[in-house]
């Protein structure tokens, strides 16, 4: 399913954009959309693109109603179809996320993280996440995998593949599941990995793995067959976990073997959300919202959750579900 936007819409957006002197493919654009620089091409060429897209280009890029801009005659989603997916995604109850967010309208900010993310995979280097419990790495993994095939136009890794491994017992279901995710039929008795990595040969996937510490609980054979597979230049696979501790202290050195991962990951933190971004997360959940916080009620929220994304949504989600029942009463 998909928007198209209409000839009149493409006018209004255009005017929007002049008067903010954006060029039409400023990454500026594509950057607050979320969006890949081709996607926003094809909405300026009037094409086809997907129902999130459209909106994240005209309510969080532009500032604009997206519903006023869609050529509905045109469309393969209707506007009688429209309802479910507007409910879907904005008329959620504004707070109250939990675990992994992976409805994007629902995903906030991490730009300037999301763009060192997309330069390191676009060179082909392996990143671990580090964080702690609750702070928005599985979302982050999640928002790769949707971002992926718009981000890294010009390389050849355009096949993202997000994992859970706490849904895997030991590392022989998770080297089936990861055989199957890449649509390789592979002697699953082969505990070489020889067969794999040649089937691999001339192929390129971007591997985000959640939860990694699981692979504390695996053999090192798992571990030693992921560096295989990424730990070289023009490697098939491009790895960014997700963990609470650093690599160095999960898999550390031994006495007489290095770290089977040892040297082929970049490190980067996760970390709460600043004042600033804590405080717009509050403002644009609210936006079109009866309800709104005070400056002083924002302010006690952020120090309460020292603007850590889970507990803020926590404190957020009961100051306004109590502002809510006194407004019905």
């Amino acid at each position: 399913m998909g928007l198209k936007a209409s000839t009149a819409g493409i006018e209004i957006a255009d005017n929007k954009r002049r008067s903010q002197g954006w060029t039409k493919y400023s990454s500026y654009l594509y950057n607050k959309a979320n969006v890949g620089e081709t996607t926003l091409k094809r909405f300026w060429r009037q094409e086809i693109i997907s129902v999130e897209n459209f909106q994240n280009i005209c309510n969080e890029a532009l500032g604009l109603d997206w519903k006023k801009l869609v050529d509905w005659e045109n469309s393969t989603t209707k506007r009688d179809n429209i309802t479910s997916l507007i409910l879907k995604n904005y008329d959620l109850p504004p707070f109250g996320d939990v675990g992994c967010i992976e409805n994007g309208n629902r995903f906030f900010n991490r730009k300037e993280l999301l763009n060192n993310l997309f330069e390191e995979i676009s060179f082909g280097r392996s990143i671990s996440l580090v964080g702690e419990s609750e702070i928005g790495k599985s979302s982050i993994l999640y928002k790769i995998c949707n971002l992926g095939k718009h981000r890294v136009l010009g390389s050849k890794k355009q096949n993202f593949i997000y994992l859970d491994l706490q849904l895997f017992p030991d590392d022989k279901f998770f080297y089936q599941t990861l055989c199957n995710k890449l649509n390789l039929k592979i002697d699953i008795n082969d505990t070489s990995g020889f067969d794999l990595r040649r089937k691999l040969d001339g192929k390129s996937y971007i591997l985000c793995l959640d939860e990694f510490e699981v692979f504390t609980e695996f053999s090192n054979y798992a571990l030693r067959l992921l560096r295989g597979l990424a730990g070289a230049d023009n490697a098939p696979l491009t790895l960014v976990t997700a963990s609470r501790s650093s690599l160095s202290q999960l898999f550390p050195d031994s006495e007489n073997k290095p770290s089977p991962i040892y040297n082929i990951f970049k490190e980067m933190e996760v970390k709460a959300f600043s004042k600033k971004d804590a405080r717009d997360f509050l403002i644009h959940r609210l936006q079109g919202n009866k309800i709104k916080f005070t400056e002083s009620q924002i302010k006690e929220l952020l120090n309460k959750s020292k603007c850590h994304p889970a507990r803020l949504q926590e404190e957020a989600a009961s100051l306004y579900n109590y502002l809510a029942q006194n407004n019905e009463q």
